[in-house]
């Protein structure tokens, strides 16, 4: 998988965080992606939801009224000073 590099801005609504992931892959900047995503806040936890994703003329959003799957996910944050390495 080639390097992905972006940045990340969103805004909470309640205690989800809407975001939006804007990348390039390898070192090739003229083609950017963008990505919808969608975090539930749980006490000092992010937890990273799935849900279905329509694109239209190159914008990607979750498809309005689908629910976002916040159980069986893959990922979820935690502050880096309650992580122990």
């Amino acid at each position: 998988m080639p390097k992905k590099t972006g940045k990340i801005a969103g805004e909470f609504r309640g205690d989800t965080l809407f975001a939006s992931y804007t990348f390039y892959q390898g070192g090739y900047e003229k083609k950017t992606y963008k990505n919808p995503m969608a975090f539930l806040k749980n006490k000092e936890e992010l937890i990273l939801g799935n849900g279905k994703i329509e694109t239209t003329m190159g914008a990607s959003y979750f498809i309005k009224g689908e629910p976002i799957d916040f159980e069986r996910v893959k990922y979820k944050f935690a502050k880096l000073e309650d992580v122990k390495i």
